[in-house]
């Protein structure tokens, strides 16, 4: 049980991989979104390159939500429950003592069971959306270093052709 739960914070944890991500994307995402619908050069390979990072990025992102929306994780009831509650439930049934110990470590021990399956299954969707908003963020990169090329070449561009070459003589 405490393994599922530390596995379930390390994987929270990991989220920070694709924060990065992320962060690195957003730093130039407004100028090449600007780029595309208002730059004036219309170019079907920046075009084609921006949409296809848009829905790829989209799907990372739809991941990532999923992976950060909070999942109820099934815990042990308190001992106290198997004392109080179920020992006078199965007194009813058995009257021997052996047998009242038997019942109560196997409802302990189905309940664990349960705890360790529901968590099991909640760890490996998270893992699955962790994963999957992970590839889907790097896949992303390749469309959006195309865009932040035409961007940086705009620039230099613009750069080029607002600044004047003096000689040294005229100088």
């Amino acid at each position: 049980f405490e393994q599922y739960m530390s596995a379930y914070n390390e994987l929270m944890g990991k989220l920070t991989n694709i924060v990065l991500i992320y962060s690195a994307v957003a730093i130039f995402l407004i100028p090449i979104v600007r780029n595309v619908f208002w730059g004036g050069e219309v170019s079907w390979v920046l075009n084609t390159s921006f949409a296809i990072f848009a829905v790829i990025f989209s799907f990372s992102i739809f991941f990532t939500i999923r992976l950060i929306i909070p999942k109820d994780v099934k815990y042990l009831e308190m001992p106290q429950k198997y004392y109080n509650a179920c020992r006078i439930k199965y007194e009813q049934i058995a009257q021997d003592r052996m047998v009242l110990e038997d019942f109560l470590k196997a409802s302990y021990i189905t309940d664990l069971e349960d705890s360790l399956e529901i968590n099991s299954q909640i760890l490996v969707r998270k893992y699955n959306f962790y994963f999957n908003a992970l590839i889907f963020a790097l896949m992303a990169l390749l469309p959006y270093l195309v865009c932040f090329w035409f961007y940086v070449s705009n620039e230099r561009d613009s750069i080029t052709k607002g600044t004047e070459v003096v000689k040294i003589r005229d100088f």
